[in-house]
Order: C-alpha cells, then sequence, then structure tokens
C-alpha cells in the first residue's frame, strides 16, 4: 500500500531553512523526514492526558 503525502508550504527564515537542510544532509535524510521524524519523536498533550487517565483507571484513582 502506497502512503499518501500532501504538499505543504513552510515558511521560514533563511538561517532556519540552511539550518534545516544541513541537519537533513549531515543525517542522509529529506528535509521532509526529518520533519516528519521530529513531530512523530514529540508527545503531543492530548496523548499525555489520555496516557494519564488510563493509568489512573488501571490504580484505581478517581478521574
Amino acid at each position: 500500500m502506497r502512503n499518501k503525502t500532501a504538499q505543504i508550504t513552510l515558511s521560514l527564515d533563511p538561517e532556519t531553512k540552511e539550518r534545516l537542510r544541513l541537519y537533513a544532509q549531515e543525517n542522509r535524510k529529506s528535509v521532509s523526514q526529518v520533519i516528519t521524524d521530529m513531530i512523530w519523536a514529540v508527545q503531543l498533550r492530548a496523548e499525555q492526558q489520555a496516557e494519564q487517565q488510563a493509568e489512573r483507571r488501571k490504580t484505581g484513582e478517581k478521574l
């Protein structure tokens, strides 16, 4: 099955653009892959809250 992707426009100042490009080059990745890896490496608040609620249910703590 083929991954579906969407194209987006990202506005960066020139220094940030160059830094991102160099980081991608050093890690032998595309800029797109670097951004994808970074966003999936962080935990969203909603995910954190869901984990906390699940832990409370396990321990029997009131929500």
